[in-house]
């Protein structure tokens, strides 16, 4: 019987370079064991890559999961201070530039007026609806619960669908305030039409999931003006 792995971290890697060997680095810093899923070749997209690293690592077999973008580092204490947290999903405080200056997101909350998605920045209002994939710890037992993520997102709004189908499962999602990740994004970074095509198209899919019928023309209507 193979003895099973504490935490497994899975990085989804597309055109990573220096930020994904600081990520690496980091997560060796903190003790933690990564499986890389190398999206160069062909792109899967983020869902269906993260779920074959999820797979492999359930294999291990491991006891929680942390999912981890590749430009993203981890403190040293990473591994202690988050797994005081028992969530069944728990996300540390992430922590990006915008416009020059430090932006600290607490998970985020969804109207389900509209199917839109607002982050909790600099200070928790409540418990969040959702947290960020970029650094989200996950026990394995949420698997077998909810299914892995939904591939149909090929890029954004996997994370808030996947802890939504928590959340209605019964499951806790939790931001644990002690745990900072750096998430370095390219400052002033534009979206592209790729990446612009790929979050219209996944909030599109994700109003048709979750709003009533009647709420979806309105919606579909903010989304294109927006």
């Amino acid at each position: 019987m193979k003895s099973k792995i504490k935490v497994l971290a899975i990085v989804v890697s597309y055109r990573g370079g220096a930020k994904l060997q600081w990520c690496l680095a980091s997560l060796k810093k903190a003790s933690l064991k990564a499986i890389v899923i190398d999206n160069n070749q062909h792109n899967r997209g983020f869902a269906k890559a993260a779920n074959l690293g999820i797979r492999r690592a359930l294999r291990q077999p491991a006891s929680r999961i942390l999912l981890v973008n590749q430009d993203a580092v981890v403190p040293p204490n990473f591994l202690k201070l988050m797994a005081q947290n028992q969530a069944d999903i728990v996300a540390p405080v992430i922590k990006f530039k915008r416009h020059g200056r430090w932006v600290k997101d607490f998970g985020g909350l969804v109207d389900f007026n509209w199917g839109t998605t607002s982050h909790m920045e600099n200070k928790p209002t409540q418990a969040p609806d959702y947290v960020s994939g970029c650094a989200m710890l996950i026990k394995s037992r949420v698997f077998p619960k909810i299914g892995l993520f939904d591939e149909q997102f090929f890029l954004y709004f996997e994370d808030v669908d996947f802890c939504l189908r928590a959340k209605r499962a019964g499951l806790k999602v939790a931001v644990e305030p002690q745990v900072t990740v750096v998430h370095h994004l390219e400052e002033g970074r534009q979206k592209g039409w790729w990446k612009r095509y790929h979050h219209f198209r996944s909030h599109w899919l994700f109003v048709n999931k979750y709003l009533r019928w009647w709420q979806r023309p309105l919606a579909w209507a903010k989304i294109i003006l927006c």
